[in-house]
């Protein structure tokens, strides 16, 4: 009796643990074709009516408006963002302007985040529903818009950004803008 009752917490733990796999892997993995990377081509983003935050009190007044910008979905408790962010800083560096929307966090998480690792956002949002008030459904984390110089969404990217997917999938559209 004392074995039984031992063994159904366990069973219980292993099912638990087995269903957040399966729900990670269903929501934050990329496979081709199972995503209309299409859904928001040619549509423009709507007035920002979302109020940014800042990083390190070093206030950002503009909108990239009239250039073109990767506008990036990213949360700190998201592991396929952390591997991305190093990456998200490198093109930083190369001259590609990058605007975050920081997904399900608060102010202060985002901003201990953007300290730690640094920041590749030209500018930030944090929002808390996956609608977000530019025209956007947020559907996994992270998640990737290419937005043109008249702020049209041009691509949509689920799933992590590297040196892969930049070079062949993304990078050729941001350039040919």
């Amino acid at each position: 009796m004392k074995n039984r009752v031992l063994i159904i917490p366990l069973i219980i733990f292993f099912i638990l643990i087995s269903l957040f796999f399966i729900i990670m892997y269903s929501n934050f993995s990329q496979k081709e074709g199972e995503e209309n990377e299409l859904t928001y081509v040619g549509v423009p983003l709507s007035e920002v009516n979302i109020e940014p935050f800042y990083y390190q009190d070093n206030p950002v007044f503009y909108f990239p408006e009239k250039n073109k910008y990767l506008l990036n979905v990213w949360a700190t408790w998201c592991l396929p963002c952390k591997a991305e962010h190093k990456f998200l800083n490198k093109l930083r560096a190369d001259g590609v302007t990058i605007v975050g929307i920081n997904y399900n966090d608060n102010k202060e998480k985002a901003t201990d985040w953007l300290v730690n690792y640094q920041n590749p956002y030209l500018l930030n949002f944090i929002v808390e529903s996956n609608v977000v008030d530019i025209g956007v459904i947020i559907k996994s984390v992270p998640e990737t818009f290419i937005i043109d110089q008249n702020g049209i969404i041009l691509y949509r990217y689920k799933g992590m950004i590297d040196n892969e997917i930049w070079f062949n999938k993304l990078k050729p559209i941001f350039d040919s803008l």
